[in-house]
């Protein structure tokens, strides 16, 4: 499945996504997939 949305600012669907974890992924952008991948990796440090 995949779903388009559009929102304000990053943080917005970032919550949504870290919510679906692991069941969902970034696919584009690709600065908003690393921007999350990112913080992933900080969580796990």
């Amino acid at each position: 499945i995949i779903i388009s949305t559009e929102v304000a600012y990053d943080d917005e669907i970032l919550r949504v996504v870290k919510y679906w974890l692991p069941f969902i992924k970034i696919v584009e952008p690709l600065n908003l997939k690393d921007k999350f991948e990112n913080l992933l990796k900080d969580y796990l440090k």
